[in-house]
């Protein structure tokens, strides 16, 4: 996996995290937000990500499955209006607000 912006934050995401269960995350895009964060806050359970758009919900959970080696569904998933792909097992999932 190759070296991200955000990666420069994990230790401090995950102390924070920790302590305070919320964390806020400013960054530009392209820095690894969408990718990075989710896995690393899976250690205190299922993650819900939403995004604004069925394409980018889709393409991260398609992205974001291959970068954990895991089926689509299986580890990260998403579910957008007519196409959810998740099961019980799926623990990252992508969405969009409608």
């Amino acid at each position: 996996m190759s070296t991200l912006p955000v990666d420069t934050i994990e230790s401090d995401f995950r102390q924070i995290r920790s302590r305070q269960g919320a964390v806020v995350v400013a960054s530009p895009t392209g820095s690894g937000k969408s990718t990075r964060i989710p896995l690393w806050a899976l250690d205190q359970g299922k993650v819900l990500v939403v995004e604004p758009r069925r394409i980018a919900a889709r393409s991260l959970g398609l992205h974001v499955a291959a970068q954990t080696n895991t089926a689509p569904g299986e580890l990260v998933g998403w579910a957008v209006r007519d196409d959810v792909v998740r099961r019980e097992s799926t623990r990252v999932l992508f969405c969009t607000p409608g």
